[in-house]
């Protein structure tokens, strides 16, 4: 009785995570769905080590089904960290592309020096600009 209460244990973390990993794909069908796409990492981790350990125990079966998961997210993990093929584009190539500059600054509402920040601001001539912490008296000293 306690063999097979493992054994189900064992198989439904193997499809547990076969699920959660197939249900990341279908992110964009709902937020839950999305939720599972975050921790291929840990998915890969966990399914990697239960692979091994259903194989140990001659559970073969459940073992491959939990090593599919390791594989699926092997591959997602290993998409941002394989080398893409091609070669760097050239200096012509970037200096032709539209750039975006974006400055994100906290100006810390206790801070009183808004000359210093704005003249930052001013010497770096963003095209986009996030203040964070913006009180009355900032909104009154900022142009």
């Amino acid at each position: 009785m306690p063999h097979e209460r493992v054994r189900s244990v064992e198989a439904v973390s193997a499809l547990a995570l076969v699920g959660v990993s197939t249900l990341g794909a279908f992110g964009a069908g709902h937020f839950l769905f999305d939720l599972c796409s975050h921790f291929r990492w840990q998915y890969l981790a966990l399914s990697s080590v239960l692979a091994i350990w259903l194989w140990r125990k001659k559970s073969r079966r459940w073992g491959a089904v939990a090593l599919a998961a390791a594989l699926h997210n092997a591959a997602l993990v290993g998409l941002y960290y394989w080398p893409h093929g091609g070669s760097r584009p050239s200096r012509s190539m970037e200096s032709s592309r539209a750039t975006l500059s974006l400055i994100s600054f906290n100006v810390h509402t206790a801070n009183r020096n808004s000359a210093v920040v704005l003249d930052h601001l001013q010497r770096a001539d963003a095209d986009l600009l996030l203040m964070i912490e913006v009180d009355e008296r900032w909104l009154l000293d900022l142009p």
